[in-house]
C-alpha cells in the first residue's frame, strides 16, 4: 500500500536507529525523503540503505537544535 506516494518527508536524526527505521518505512510507502543529520556520514548510511532497496532520498548535514536553525534549514 502506497498511501503517501510522491509526498515528501523530512526525517531529523535519520542516521540514528529510530530515525533510520522511520525513513526506511516512509520510503517503503514511496515517500521522497530528506534525511537531516548532524553528521552527513551517519545519514548517508540510511540513504544508502534506502537506495539499495530501489527508493530515493537525500541527506543534508544540518543542526536543527533550535527554532532559528530550523527556519534557516527550510529557507
Amino acid at each position: 500500500m502506497n498511501r503517501f506516494e510522491n509526498e515528501v518527508a523530512v526525517v531529523t536524526g535519520g542516521g540514528s536507529v529510530i530515525g533510520a527505521a522511520i525513513a526506511i518505512r516512509l520510503a517503503e510507502e514511496r515517500v521522497n525523503g530528506a534525511i537531516i543529520e548532524l553528521e552527513a556520514g551517519r545519514g548517508q548510511e540510511t540513504v544508502d540503505a534506502i537506495g539499495s532497496a530501489g527508493w530515493q532520498s537525500e541527506v543534508f548535514a544540518r543542526d536543527v537544535g533550535g527554532h532559528e536553525a530550523i527556519r534557516q534549514s527550510f529557507s
